[in-house]
């Protein structure tokens, strides 16, 4: 159980630094508006990660 909450803790997370990666190729091609709302995406998508993450804290 713990193994399995701490894989998706960890999906989570390169998910959101994926969204990271992204947006910085998209500052790469000056595109701004897309890379302000991929950062965006990329920063509520990290607090959700923290959020999950102090939740199984709070579980065990």
């Amino acid at each position: 159980m713990a193994l399995g909450s701490w894989l998706l803790a960890l999906g989570s997370w390169l998910l959101a630094f994926g969204f990271w990666l992204l947006s910085l190729i998209m500052n790469c091609n000056h595109n701004r508006r897309m890379f302000f709302s991929l950062s965006s995406s990329a920063s509520s998508a990290f607090s959700a990660v923290k959020a999950v993450w102090l939740w199984l804290a709070t579980l065990r």
